[in-house]
C-alpha cells in the first residue's frame, strides 16, 4: 500500500517503485550477509567499520 501511494505521490510507475525497493533491500541485507559468509569460509578477518 506504502509504494503505490509512494508511487503516485512521484509520478513513475509502480514498478520503478518495487525495482527500486527490491535493490534497495539487496544492498543493506544481502551484500552484507554474503559478504560475512565469504570472510567466514575463506579463514579472513572482517575489516572495522570506519566511525
Amino acid at each position: 500500500m506504502v509504494m503505490i501511494y509512494h508511487a503516485a505521490r512521484c509520478g513513475v510507475p509502480i514498478r520503478c517503485a518495487i525495482v527500486r525497493d527490491t535493490l534497495e533491500n539487496i544492498k543493506l541485507s544481502l551484500v552484507p550477509s554474503f559478504q560475512e559468509l565469504f570472510l567466514t569460509f575463506s579463514g579472513q578477518q572482517p575489516e572495522q567499520e570506519p566511525f
